[in-house]
């Protein structure tokens, strides 16, 4: 009778053991995120934007060589100016809702942790009003990522 209340004390001091399933492995994708810097330069009397687009890779492994698309929304004024053509990107349809054509630029390979800087487009003459720049990281959505919700930044702008 002894042992066995001794078993039964033994039994309720020892931690419980469960066995619980292995942890998922965090995936082995890239994940691209973008952010927008703007900066508005007056020439000759005119208004101008220069962009410049930091794409940064948070996932665990390279990202391959991919394509940012970047366009303009006139919010108040406007309308979003011209883009002068040149072989270093192309241009697509207007997004959902933009003022503009998609602007498409070569995105290096950006090794895991990394980031790359893009240069936007040169645009025309900027009227006075206010704008949004959006850009997208991996337009439109080539590569296989581990989070595809945090590809796109935007940032506003008013010309004087």
């Amino acid at each position: 009778m002894r042992s066995i209340r001794f078993a039964a004390l033994c039994l309720a001091a020892a931690p419980l053991l469960v066995a619980h399933p292995p942890l998922a492995a965090a995936p082995r994708q890239p994940d691209l995120r973008v952010a927008v810097q703007l900066a508005k330069v007056q020439r000759n009397g005119k208004w101008f934007v220069n962009m410049r687009f930091t794409v940064h890779n948070a996932g665990l492994v390279p990202a391959p060589q991919s394509v940012l698309g970047a366009w303009c929304r006139a919010v108040n004024g406007g309308p979003c100016p011209g883009i002068v053509p040149k072989p270093e990107y192309k241009l697509g349809p207007p997004a959902v809702g933009a003022g503009s054509p998609v602007v498409e630029l070569r995105t290096p390979m950006i090794g895991a942790g990394g980031s790359a800087f893009v240069l936007g487009p040169q645009w025309m003459e900027w009227p006075n009003g206010g704008y949004t720049i959006t850009a997208r990281a991996d337009f439109p959505n080539h590569i296989p990522e581990s989070n595809e919700a945090n590809n796109e930044a935007t940032a506003a702008i008013v010309i004087p």
